[in-house]
């Protein structure tokens, strides 16, 4: 058993590393059986790790894009918390607007737009439209006029002084300090160091849902890893696969959830009787990511050896875009043109 840090991956590890389909080794029913139990993972979770209608390997640490919030920089720009609209990017980008005119310095931090950010930017695309890869797995199609729109709309955020420039582990950072960044929307694997940052520098911390373009209604992609299975001996795929059980139990998300931050994808955990239900009423911050659960859109891993290297033509392309002034009407169709020779290999 191996654990894949990102679902993006599945296609190498099912076609280059001859990962096992469970749904031939293990049987539907067995599947059917370890999904459901007491506490069934949420229907949307369950097929994360899906290629082509079969189980690959199963969905195991994930989270959401959220929100994350900082009450007192917005109450210090005279903007009250609890009545400020952050549902859409176009209201979103107005409040931050007022932030970076009180502190003078960017409001919005946003590792989707970064090296490393791509399972949320391929939230965003879909949430405006836009595809990653054709239904048949063939074609690249994050050129598209809908993709270059998306680009468009965070460039101007960026060259009005309201979205930041920096390194993914420096905008973590900077929020946590909690001095200047209103909002950043990212995984919930940093709740801890937000949370450990807000208390030790005096700020208020919450969080809200992805925001959505317009009337389009928002997709948040998941982040996270699944495990799959290499052995080849089938006494040691029939170790690989209780343990892969055992890792994605019931007790296990109680582990995962409460000292990590990631969803527990037996969502009905949380409800009231469940093991995690106390645990949520004492950490309302997570909330937002369990509702988003049920909007939930699986990340696109593509085809071929060198899957890597699509996700880094396209985010050079974002960030030529967004941050070094080119225009995302050529950046994004050249990028795809260069990673459909990537997926052809």
């Amino acid at each position: 058993m191996r654990k894949f840090s990102t679902v993006r991956a599945l296609g190498f590890a099912q076609n280059d590393l001859q990962a096992a389909n469970l749904t031939e080794l293990v049987g539907q029913d067995a599947l059917d059986a370890h999904f459901g139990g007491e506490y069934p993972f949420h229907e949307r979770a369950r097929v994360l790790a899906d290629i082509d209608g079969s189980t690959t390997a199963l969905p195991y640490v994930v989270s959401t894009p959220v929100l994350w919030i900082n009450e007192s920089i917005l109450e210090d720009a005279g903007i009250d918390p609890d009545t400020m609209d952050v549902s859409t990017w176009e209201s979103l980008s107005q409040v931050a607007q007022q932030v970076t005119e009180k502190t003078g310095k960017p409001a919005l931090n946003m590792p989707c737009v970064v090296t490393g950010g791509s399972w949320c930017m391929q939230g965003l695309f879909f949430s405006n439209g836009a595809r990653m890869i054709s239904e048949d797995r063939s074609t690249i199609e994050f050129g598209s006029p809908e993709a270059v729109e998306t680009v468009e709309f965070f460039k101007g955020m960026y060259e009005d002084g309201t979205l930041s420039n920096e390194a993914e582990m420096t905008q973590y950072e900077d929020f946590a300090r909690g001095d200047t960044v209103a909002f950043q929307l990212t995984t919930s694997a940093v709740q801890s160091m937000f949370m450990g940052g807000a208390e030790t520098n005096g700020w208020t911390l919450d969080t809200s849902y992805m925001p959505q373009f317009g009337d389009k209604e928002a997709a948040p992609t998941n982040s996270g890893s699944a495990l799959v299975l290499l052995a080849q001996d089938p006494k040691k795929q029939a170790a690989a696969w209780e343990f892969m059980k055992f890792m994605t139990s019931d007790r296990a998300y109680e582990v995962i959830t409460t000292e990590i931050g990631y969803l527990p994808l037996r969502s009905t955990m949380t409800e009231n009787g469940g093991p995690l239900h106390a645990w949520v009423q004492k950490n309302p911050l997570v909330e937002v990511n369990l509702e988003q659960l049920d909007k939930l859109v699986p990340t696109v891993a593509y085809p071929g050896q060198q899957f890597t290297e699509v996700d880094r033509v396209l985010d050079t392309a974002i960030q030529d875009a967004i941050f070094q002034g080119q225009d995302p009407a050529v950046t994004l169709p050249d990028a795809a043109s260069r990673a459909q020779d990537y997926i052809e290999e």
